[in-house]
């Protein structure tokens, strides 16, 4: 099935580049994109090489307002419009993305928020989805504690990177809590984003305690759900991102943020909804 996907987006995007549309102007919401791993390694379809993440940075930068998660708070308020906007995230905290994508982001003057979970820092345990036979080294606590102080947003992830949707109401609670408390412990700072781990429909959870807790202790919740966050529409513990994988061509990452595949990115998340 990932074959014949990548064909039909990629063939989508040369059709729009072809007559035309890509230039033109994107929607009028903000693209949150989702980084997990930036490295060089063969047979890893995750990671979005070194060079290819420093031109689509540079893409960002010349033709988006590129704000901080943050800065949604003022959307949800109305007090400001997303027009040409995006945000910059990365998940799970591993090391690479610290030694590949952050002298990039310093360079190019770009934010970004860290979405970490605690339990795995300084160490290299295996998260469902990573490549078999491949090692990944998180990032270490000192390493959370530079990113804050360079300015770059920290937010929760959970302790041990579960599904929360697949956990019990007490355990659930107590991945957030912990991961929150263990972080703005490190950091020295609150800590008000939390990102959900996985963000399938059936890794949220649906039970109205856990939800309160969410909703006292954090501002904005990011799940997995593809396509954009449309202003006067906004969720904030709903918001959508677009995972950006390593096997995504340039002109593919173009249409993404053009919007060309929001109506097949919508049919998917209803789709994933109904079988879960």
């Amino acid at each position: 099935m990932e074959p014949v996907r990548k064909a039909v987006r990629t063939l989508l995007s040369a059709v729009h580049f072809g007559l035309g549309w890509l230039p033109g102007k994107p929607p009028d919401d903000v693209r949150i994109l989702l980084y997990h791993r930036i490295n060089t390694l063969e047979g890893d379809p995750v990671a979005v090489r070194p060079e290819a993440f420093a031109r689509q940075m540079s893409y960002l930068a010349g033709n988006f307002r590129v704000i901080r998660l943050g800065d949604l708070l003022e959307g949800v308020n109305g007090s400001i419009t997303f027009r040409r906007a995006a945000v910059i995230t990365f998940d799970d905290g591993y090391r690479d993305a610290l030694e590949h994508a952050v002298p990039i982001l310093t360079h190019m003057g770009l934010p970004a928020c860290f979405f970490i979970s605690t339990g795995l820092l300084g160490t290299d345990r295996r998260i469902p989805g990573e490549p078999d036979g491949m090692i990944f080294p998180k990032m270490e606590w000192a390493d959370i504690e530079g990113l804050a102080e360079q300015g770059f947003e920290i937010g929760a992830h959970s302790v041990h990177h579960v599904s929360l949707g697949n956990t019990d109401p007490d355990g659930a609670i107590d991945e957030i809590l912990r991961s929150k408390r263990d972080l703005e412990g490190g950091i020295g700072r609150p800590v008000r984003y939390f990102s959900y781990p996985f963000g399938r429909p059936e890794d949220i959870p649906r039970d109205n305690q856990v939800h309160g807790v969410l909703r006292d202790n954090f501002d904005l919740c990011c799940t997995g759900y593809r396509g954009p966050n449309i202003q006067g529409q906004l969720n904030p513990f709903h918001l959508h991102r677009v995972s950006i994988r390593g096997t995504f061509g340039f002109l593919e990452f173009k249409a993404e943020l053009a919007g060309v595949f929001d109506f097949y990115n919508r049919r998917e998340n209803y789709l994933t909804r109904r079988s879960s």
